[in-house]
């Protein structure tokens, strides 16, 4: 077997592929203890969808955000604004006094990348 044709060894060969659909990103979303009160937390699974479709959206997040803002018939401002909203509540309901919120594009990083490694439970920021 050459290298391209080895397993990983991860275990994750068995595993199937998980399809990652609006329900899906919003299951892991809510397992990540975000809230869907906030209308942010739409905006972020719109933008995961479309950074776990197409990673290199990640480079330019001006362009997944108007993308987004055009499917819900708003600005690229107000998906930015709810999507750092999102955060900073999130991040208050972690309960560290001395911790700074992440940048949207640092957290929507990790949350793509958790999602397509296939990662299951919450993350750690």
């Amino acid at each position: 077997m050459d290298e391209r044709q080895q397993a990983p060894r991860d275990g994750r060969a068995d595993r199937p592929a998980r399809k990652l659909d609006k329900n899906t990103i919003t299951l892991f979303l809510i397992e990540q203890n975000l809230s869907p009160q906030y209308k942010g937390f739409i905006f972020l699974r719109d933008v995961l969808l479309h950074t776990t479709q197409d990673p290199s959206g990640l480079s330019s997040m001006t362009a997944v955000y108007n993308a987004v803002a055009r499917e819900n018939s708003t600005t690229y401002e107000c998906v930015e604004h709810n999507i750092r909203y999102l955060m900073e509540m999130w991040c208050a309901q972690k309960d560290h006094p001395h911790w700074k919120r992440p940048q949207n594009k640092r957290v929507i990083a990790l949350l793509t990348l958790h999602l397509l490694m296939g990662n299951e439970g919450p993350i750690k920021l």
